[in-house]
């Protein structure tokens, strides 16, 4: 029997868990349903199946609708004499859903239709002002406002227009509905997302609009330079370390720069961290040639995990804080043999962790490395997690070429995942006394052939 691949042990070890066992095949359920059965409308609207909806419809197919189903009709249908068929059959039955849901995706055919057909029965608020103008449909503020003179939006509705970077709407409500301000959230939130003609306009047209630092900080994060210039032009509320800090993290080396030669926040060693890790190395040389707040051991440790190889020369040419063992370590387990050669051959230290998570992972040729050219070595473990990950080639090289063995792990870990080969090698070459645990994980994963195997070991033992 061979080992099995990668690919083929993940499938096992889906299909031995209840729990993903569960979803996968509720969803095969669900999505695999015949015509005939299909009786949820809900369903149908969820998974956007509108043909099909239509189709069953106009058959007279059993289907169940609730409140949701009927939102989602409302937003969702744009053929009007579909839609009409549908209302006038169901209506009855059709409570607190109307207008307002029809606003939330800019129907605005249907919702002239509700509006004309059944302007005493058709359910409305005046919410539906704020749902049209949070999702950007200034064409259905208008129109709402045209039939309902009373109706406005409110805060909530200018926060959110801002927010999503609807100009048009930003621009209606504080025209047609003047005593509405807006608060912190709208320039804050316009400056995140960087919507910098919102920005602008609040800034003429609204004495009153804030933009938080966490606006600054995040416009900076996602990279938005013209924004961060406006703020620093135009505003007051300034920003944090955090500014730069993000910048780095995300690799915005012109914003970095501007925040540099313009603001007085500086950042931390977090984005020299962020930058090496993250393999920004033109924001490394920038930090390093430009800044003094300088770096932490992360810096390589995780430049080397995430194997940023030049970032890691660099650092270890430029800088003196080096890395610790765990980032070694780390690497072996990754399997990234360029990347340790790099760090040996810098003198860089690991411990024994580093072939025993090497062993775990199944990297032959970080385990075969680490034996010729270091002396850390590695414990019991190596085996025993090398057993657990089926990797047989690891197991037969610490066999042969190692002395710290194994414990009765290694069977047992092997027996519960159905190695079968492991489980033979182990008992052929590492015998051991006492195999009640290994039976019990092997019957309990139905590993028949493990089990008789295993008997059969003690039953010769005992002979």
């Amino acid at each position: 029997m061979s080992l099995m691949n990668d690919w083929e042990k993940l499938f096992f070890r889906v299909w031995k868990s209840q729990v993903l066992f569960h979803h996968i095949f509720k969803f095969i359920k669900d999505t695999g349903k015949k015509y005939y059965k299909l009786e949820s409308a809900h369903w149908i609207c969820t998974n956007k199946h509108w043909g099909l909806l239509k189709d069953k419809f106009y058959q007279k197919a059993t289907l169940h609708y609730d409140r949701d189903t009927y939102s989602l009709i409302f937003q969702n249908i744009r053929d009007l004499e579909f839609f009409k068929d549908i209302y006038e059959r169901q209506k009855n039955s059709i409570s607190q859903v109307g207008v307002n849901d029809a606003a939330k995706t800019g129907n605005l055919e249907i919702i002239k239709y509700l509006i004309d057909e059944f302007p005493s029965d058709v359910y409305m608020t005046e919410d539906a002002m704020d749902i049209a103008a949070q999702n950007g449909h200034v064409e259905t503020l208008k129109y709402l406002r045209s039939i309902r003179s009373q109706y406005s939006c409110t805060e909530k509705g200018l926060d959110t227009a801002s927010e999503i970077g609807s100009l048009e709407c930003v621009q209606w409500i504080t025209e047609f509905c003047p005593h509405v301000k807006c608060t912190k959230k709208a320039m804050t939130e316009a400056a995140k997302k960087g919507h910098i003609k919102v920005i602008e306009y609040l800034q003429e047209h609204h004495s009153e609009a804030i933009c938080e630092k966490e606006g600054f900080n995040f416009a900076a994060l996602n990279g938005h330079l013209e924004v961060v210039k406006f703020l620093h032009n135009n505003r007051s509320e300034g920003c944090s370390v955090d500014a730069m800090n993000y910048a780095a993290q995300n690799g915005h080396l012109e914003v970095i720069k501007f925040l540099h030669e313009n603001r007085k926040e500086g950042c931390t060693t977090y984005a020299f961290d962020i930058s090496a890790k993250n393999g920004y190395l033109d924001i490394v040389k920038f930090l390093h040639n430009n800044r003094t707040e300088g770096c932490t051991v992360n810096a390589v440790n995780h430049a080397a995990i995430s194997g940023h190889k030049n970032v890691v020369e660099y650092l270890l040419d430029n800088r003196t804080e080096g890395c610790t063992t765990f980032g070694f370590d780390y690497v072996c387990f990754q399997g990234n043999l360029e990347m340790v050669e790099l760090l040996h051959n810098r003198g860089k230290k690991c411990s024994f962790r580093a072939m025993n998570m090497a062993a775990q992972n199944g990297h032959l040729h970080i385990v075969e490395f680490l034996h010729v050219n270091r002396q850390e070595g590695c414990t019991s473990d190596a085996i025993d997690l090398a057993a657990l990950g089926g990797h047989l080639r690891v197991i037969e090289f610490l066999h042969h070429n190692r002395i710290e063995g194994c414990s009765e792990l290694a069977v047992d870990n092997a027996a519960q995942m159905g190695y079968f080969p492991i489980v033979q090698f182990l008992l052929t070459f590492r015998p051991m006394d006492g195999f009640k645990n290994a039976i019990s994980l092997a019957e309990n994963h139905g590993y028949n052939d493990i089990v008789e195997l295993l008997k059969k070991n003690i039953h010769h033992q005992k002979i």
